[in-house]
């Protein structure tokens, strides 16, 4: 999930469940503009840092432990990252969303949007969001989503 300096989702992609997570990063980031990329552990690959920096972003992902040497990253930026983990939690109270009761991937994803967008209605969006003020999601998003998905798995 991509969320904006306020912890507003903008983007979600639904991964299979044996993939990992940094599996769809680069098509989370496509297209965005950011001054910095916020992201845990997991996250931590170097052509991943290569395409934030390609973005002209700055990457803020602590090191793996596994990794034999350290990246120095901004610990105060790394510190907003937790808005993110807001934003799923509040997702999370819906609770076809956090047992994943669906069986069809599309199903999943159409009722995620419809929790994206009841959740973005109670968010205060007069404030500034910097590039992202004016994104939205919309019932045409989901359409769109659910036909790449059935395209992917036919594929």
């Amino acid at each position: 999930m991509l969320v904006d300096t306020l912890g507003r989702p903008l983007r979600f992609i639904l991964a299979p469940a044996q993939a990992g997570d940094i599996t769809p990063a680069a098509a989370l980031l496509q297209g965005f503009g950011a001054r910095t990329v916020l992201a845990d552990k997991a996250y931590d690959a170097n052509w991943l840092r290569a395409v934030i920096s390609q973005m002209g972003a700055e990457a803020v992902i602590p090191c793996n432990p596994a990794r034999k040497l350290a990246t120095p990253y901004d610990v105060a930026a790394y510190s907003l990252r937790n808005r993110i983990e807001r934003c799923f939690n509040k997702l999370k109270h819906f609770r076809r969303f956090a047992t994943r009761y669906d069986r069809l991937a599309c199903h999943f994803l159409a009722f995620t949007h419809q929790a994206i967008e009841q959740h973005s209605r109670h968010l205060d969006i007069s404030k500034d969001a910097g590039p992202f003020a004016e994104a939205e999601i919309g019932g045409d998003a989901i359409v769109k989503l659910a036909q790449e998905m059935e395209a992917q798995r036919a594929a």
